[in-house]
């Protein structure tokens, strides 16, 4: 396989977070998943267990209400762990069934897919996937708001400035694309608050999945391939979105 060139740099990037999530099913249980990650990534040594529990309601002959809790590690696709990388800030959230690969400090895709195949074959040692169910690859990007929505977006519909006693609306438009057996949600939403600077920014989010109807057999190489194509599709829409004199400015 040969792998695809980065695209050009933009200067003024964009981009906060960029995301892998793999879904799959196997006989290991979590906490030897979890034991098999901090063995095989010993960088990745920040460890946050997130609690959870399945509620169950059930009616009972009375018909009164039962409230049932368990705890849900087993429960696919659940966040119970996260471990991150003090040096490169990347993190790895893991539940029965389920991997994502996260990073703030993205530094182009050839340097994100690198990182991506070394913790995805020594997930799957440990994991040992019998079969896939997901891929999905997201970008999430800031954009700064007093560049205005109408001139930075290609794709917007006209939005009611006011409801009511001219409070301002909160704008969110979803565009679902299909490109082949892939779905992409490609989601503007402004005015949004960056938590980190509190200053108001425009969200653009390509999510860029597969859903597999049946159960696929597991192959770390269908896996790299699929993310180079995602990866070049996700750039696609990512120019598309944006209109010309705006992407200009920022490369």
């Amino acid at each position: 396989m040969t792998q695809s060139n980065d695209h050009p740099r933009l200067t003024r990037a964009p981009l906060v977070e960029a995301v892998f999530d793999l879904r799959y099913n196997t006989s290991a249980s979590l906490e030897t998943i979890r034991a098999g990650i901090q063995k095989e990534l010993p960088e990745f040594k920040n460890e946050e267990r997130l609690e959870g529990q399945t509620l169950t309601i059930q009616i009972g002959p009375d018909g009164k209400q039962i409230f049932e809790t368990t705890d849900s590690d087993e429960r696919q696709d659940v966040i119970r762990y996260r471990f991150r990388n003090p040096e490169t800030n990347e993190f790895i959230q893991l539940g029965h069934g389920m991997i994502t690969i996260n990073t703030v400090n993205y530094d182009g895709f050839d340097s994100f897919f690198a990182i991506l195949k070394n913790i995805i074959a020594k997930h799957n040692e440990v994991a040992n996937p019998t079969t896939y169910r997901r891929l999905a690859l997201r970008y999430v990007n800031h954009l700064p708001l007093e560049d205005t929505p109408e001139y930075v977006f290609s794709w917007l519909a006209q939005v009611p400035q006011t409801w009511g006693e001219r409070v301002t609306i909160q704008n969110l438009q979803q565009l679902v694309l299909r490109i082949g057996e892939d779905i992409q949600n490609v989601t503007i939403a402004y005015p949004q608050i960056n938590l980190n600077t509190g200053k108001n920014i425009m969200i653009l989010d390509i999510d860029h999945h597969l859903d597999f109807i049946l159960p696929v057999l597991s192959n770390a190489s269908q896996v790299y391939d699929w993310l180079e194509k995602a990866h070049n599709q996700v750039y696609e829409t990512f120019k598309n979105v944006l209109k010309p004199e705006y992407l200009e400015e920022i490369k």
